[in-house]
């Protein structure tokens, strides 16, 4: 197993983390009925069909467990600019802050932090991250900003399989082969599968327990997935409550002078 506050930081970044038994979660937002969107006219879905969720803001609460310890916490987003995760077991445990080109990280439990752009993130703990991929995991969207030509489709009776060989994007250095399922009803994404070659990691996610709050559909259930040469094998199940969408929300972190290197 290894060292603790790395997987604190890493289920508070990524919220990849040993894998928990699924229990039920409470949602404290009425649920809204939304009305489906007619099929598409063509006899598949294409990468244009997905029904990404839109909002201005995001806060979700969220249960998961580290070395089989259960920890909460919560995910703040600003679509497309800002992403805020805190853990906590009584008192805060670790807190992280992730920008469009920079990773901030403070695991107060060890007086330990981080701060540095998305390579040296990847250099120090062999996890290939982004912004965009980022967001993408951690509510189930299409990954903003990654190019959609070269795509493959294959239909099965309810769902929608949709390929890229490579995806790239102009601003983001991480290329991938990736695979996303769709609900060829809801038009939203089931799971998805992205390979790295430079470096070399695996990362999947399953989606399931879509409620509606307001005009935005989300699901209520992550299951995350990571393994990379030097990081191994990272899971972790999040059932996410009390959602809001477009409420004021706030992303400090403070990182203290005092902190030592975060390191395994």
């Amino acid at each position: 197993m290894k060292n603790r506050t790395i997987h604190i930081l890493l289920i508070a970044v990524a919220v990849l983390m040993t894998a928990m038994t699924a229990c039920k979660s409470t949602k404290d937002v009425t649920q809204t009925p939304e009305t489906p969107p007619p099929p598409p006219a063509v006899n598949h879905l294409t990468v244009n069909d997905v029904r990404n969720a839109d909002f201005s803001t995001l806060s979700m609460n969220f249960r998961t467990e580290i070395d089989g310890v259960g920890v909460s916490g919560q995910v703040r987003m600003q679509k497309d600019k800002v992403i805020w995760v805190s853990i906590s077991k009584i008192i805060e445990l670790a807190r992280v802050k992730m920008t469009t080109d920079s990773v901030y990280a403070s695991v107060k439990v060890k007086n330990q932090a981080f701060q540095g752009t998305y390579a040296q993130f990847q250099k120090e703990f062999g996890i290939a991250i982004n912004y965009d991929i980022m967001q993408a995991l951690l509510i189930g969207n299409d990954i903003a900003g990654y190019q959609k030509t070269g795509a493959n489709y294959e239909m099965a009776n309810s769902t929608t399989a949709i390929s890229f060989v490579e995806r790239k994007s102009a601003k983001q250095s991480i290329a991938i082969k990736h695979t996303m399922k769709i609900d060829n009803r809801s038009f939203k994404v089931l799971s998805h599968s992205m390979v790295s070659n430079n470096p070399s990691q695996n990362v999947t996610a399953d989606y399931s327990n879509f409620q509606s709050f307001g005009r935005v559909t989300l699901p209520t259930l992550a299951d995350i997935d990571i393994s990379s040469p030097k990081a191994g094998r990272l899971a972790a199940r999040l059932e996410y409550s009390k959602i809001q969408v477009n409420t004021s929300l706030s992303f400090t972190i403070s990182i203290s002078k005092r902190a030592k290197p975060l390191s395994f």
